[in-house]
């Protein structure tokens, strides 16, 4: 499904933005996680100069958070830095972040020799910043493991890691595994690896109540009678009254053209029932009850065609998006 803007005949798509105050970003990783949101820190990461990144892994978070966001953030000696942000898909609460420094991203070094002395001092420069910063937040924390001895022996294998639970509702979890160890046995070989992780986790929203889940049959009946007016308005091209559905936003934007145009696309001689409902996470990260409709003589699995509607928190259409099936 393509969620790109495109107000010409196909959908409309207004997004909602919240700015987060950029002093969160003074240094390069999050002091807090707790009471964050999406939407602000992907504002707040794209003017840090992060860029998005599409991984080619599929992670498997906890029951109810999504798929991370990942940015990409380009660093002096050190492999280009990954930052994970995992949120809830209720309310697009952040549930942790996880901040990744590894060679095997983007380090390019030979995968059979140590990494160049420059490199491995920067790792541990690092590490020992990351580990003091948070320490001077938290308190002193758990360690397990040493990597001072990797600066006399560089093709030895060291970790460490360091962690803090200042409360009930905070977790810390600095790691890393700085190797330069290279060794073949039988079908399997230990090669080099040089690795930072930073884990901020949020407990305290793993059980948050939050009013932004999936709308109940109730509601789902409201959002359902708005899409029918409006429905009904477009058919009869009346498009002022059809405008009256739309968020204030959209309303502004949409032409009697363009909602012509969409008009064209439905087939109105056939019944429309809904297919799936619950709630849809915009790029920004807002959350909005959503409705999908099938055309009902369509007995293919999934549909060949269906009608995406998004409804803002006063119960006015935001989004309306046909999707057709090759």
């Amino acid at each position: 499904m393509n969620l790109l803007p495109r107000l010409i005949g196909r959908f409309f798509f207004i997004v909602l933005t919240v700015v987060l105050p950029l002093n969160v970003f003074a240094q390069d990783v999050l002091p807090d996680v707790h009471g964050q949101k999406l939407a602000g820190l992907l504002k707040a990461e794209q003017k840090a100069g992060g860029e998005l990144f599409t991984l080619k892994t599929t992670f498997i978070p906890e029951s109810g958070v999504a798929q991370p966001f990942v940015f990409r953030r380009k660093q002096r000696n050190l492999p280009d830095l990954l930052i994970y942000y995992f949120f809830f898909k209720r309310d697009s609460a952040i549930r942790y972040v996880l901040y990744e420094w590894d060679g095997a991203n983007f380090g390019g070094y030979d995968a059979k020799a140590p990494a160049p002395p420059a490199t491995v001092t920067a790792f541990l420069n690092k590490y020992n910043e990351l580990a003091t910063r948070i320490t001077r937040t938290y308190g002193i924390g758990k360690t397990e493991g040493d990597l001072t001895g990797l600066s006399k022996n560089p093709a030895g294998r060291y970790q460490r890691s360091d962690e803090w639970k200042p409360n009930d509702s905070t977790r810390v979890l600095l790691s890393s595994v700085l190797s330069g160890k290279y060794e073949k046995r039988g079908n399997t070989e230990e090669i080099p690896a040089y690795r930072i992780r930073l884990y901020l986790w949020n407990e305290s929203a793993r059980n948050e109540e939050t009013s932004t889940g999936p709308p109940d049959a109730e509601k789902v009946a409201r959002l359902d009678a708005v899409f029918r007016l409006w429905l009904a308005a477009v058919k009869s091209k009346n498009f002022a009254a059809s405008k009256a559905y739309f968020s204030p936003a959209l309303r502004k934007l949409v032409t009697d053209v363009q909602l012509a145009k969409v008009g064209e696309s439905i087939r109105f001689d056939e019944e429309l029932v809904i297919f799936f409902s619950g709630v849809q996470l915009t790029l920004d990260g807002t959350a909005y009850p959503m409705i999908q409709y099938k055309y009902k003589a369509d007995g293919s699995s999934p549909p060949l065609e269906l009608i995406k509607v998004m409804f803002d928190h006063n119960g006015n259409i935001a989004v309306l998006q046909p999707v057709k099936r090759n």
